[in-house]
């Protein structure tokens, strides 16, 4: 692109150059062609632009459609939602299509308009130039030369054109990146963590409050409590209670409002959080298996696990007897999402993991 770009303009100069040795009088109608095909390319430019930025969106909506289609489609079925979802689809995908349409026809408006400067140029270069000839001031290679360099600088304007055609779509999207890339994270680490090697497997909570950005009511109010290695601690509550949340407090997945979460004697906000989640085994509501072997997915909590490691972990989460009757085994290569395992298979993986 930028090598396209560079040859472009090169061009554009070298021949403005050659064709003002040729003829300075007949550069004066380059004076006049050049700010208008600025003033098309601009206009179109401002036409487009915006275009391109909904284009992105709208096709924002259409992944967000089929990603809801897809991940959803046994919800979907059982509420026999199907034409519904069809007619949703076709919405989004005839809104891209109006748009591209509005786009397409400025592109397809600015070609002609483009080809009939070019024209123009060369009618004028042989109107103005037969008149110097008859009246003695040029000759006609010259005027053929100006010519030729005339078309060069168009040609050249035009190949900038097209370039610039593409610019506003790579704009929209880079912009979009840039949005994500620069995005900081709102949980960081201490400037000064803590370690600690006196305590292992001890949970805290200390007058804990947490609320979600917006939430009108704390998801968690003064929670205390202490969960002690060997024992097993239970959070019981209805759905919404804030079980979920209590949980994810303890990796540091979300910042307390008020209050302490304290493993194995310390703050997790004192904690790095590499440190922090280097203690913690956690297995979610939806379990999530990776593409790879079933060895692969379990040894995803410790990469340097042995066979052993790994067969005994799958042993203690009851995930033994039904991978040795795999056709091969803790090599059985599991589909993306382990869609080639049952839901309660799944969890067993996630919990050896």
């Amino acid at each position: 692109f930028l090598t396209m770009i560079a040859n472009a303009l090169f061009t554009s100069v070298g021949a403005a150059f050659l064709a003002y040795a040729a003829d300075p009088k007949l550069t004066r109608i380059l004076y006049v062609a050049l700010p208008i095909i600025a003033v098309v390319i601009v206009i179109a430019m401002r036409l487009v632009i915006p275009l391109f930025g909904i284009v992105q969106a709208e096709i924002d909506k259409i992944t967000k459609v089929v990603r809801e289609n897809l991940t959803g489609i046994r919800v979907i079925r059982a509420f026999n939602r199907i034409d519904h979802e069809k007619a949703r689809f076709d919405q989004a995908n005839a809104d891209v299509t109006n748009t591209y349409i509005s786009v397409n026809r400025i592109m397809a408006g600015l070609m002609p308009l483009m080809m009939l400067v070019m024209n123009g140029v060369t009618i004028a270069i042989i109107w103005f130039g037969s008149e110097r000839i008859n009246s003695g001031n040029l000759t006609l290679g010259p005027m053929l030369a100006f010519m030729q360099y005339a078309l060069q600088i168009l040609i050249a304007i035009l190949m900038l054109t097209m370039l610039f055609i593409q610019l506003p779509r790579s704009v929209a999207a880079s912009d979009r990146i840039m949005a994500v890339l620069e995005t900081h994270p709102e949980i960081t680490d201490a400037a000064e963590t803590r370690q600690t090697d006196a305590e292992r497997g001890y949970v805290a909570f200390q007058d804990v409050t947490f609320s979600y950005d917006g939430g009108e009511e704390p998801a968690l109010s003064n929670i205390s409590f202490d969960a002690k290695p060997g024992e097993t601690t239970a959070i019981i509550g209805s759905t919404g209670s804030g079980k979920t949340t209590l949980v994810s407090l303890i990796p540091r997945f979300y910042e307390v409002g008020s209050g302490k979460v304290l493993v194995d004697g310390v703050d997790v906000r004192e904690l790095s959080q590499e440190d922090l989640r280097h203690r913690i085994g956690f297995v979610p509501q939806k379990a999530v298996l990776f593409t790879g072997t079933v060895a692969d997915n379990i040894r995803y909590g410790k990469e340097d696990a042995t066979d052993m490691e790994v067969a005994h972990a799958a042993d203690v989460a009851q995930a033994a007897e039904f991978i040795t009757t795999m056709p091969d085994g803790y090599a059985t290569m599991l589909s993306e999402g382990g869609l080639n395992l049952s839901g309660g298979q799944k969890q067993r993986l996630a919990m050896a993991r």
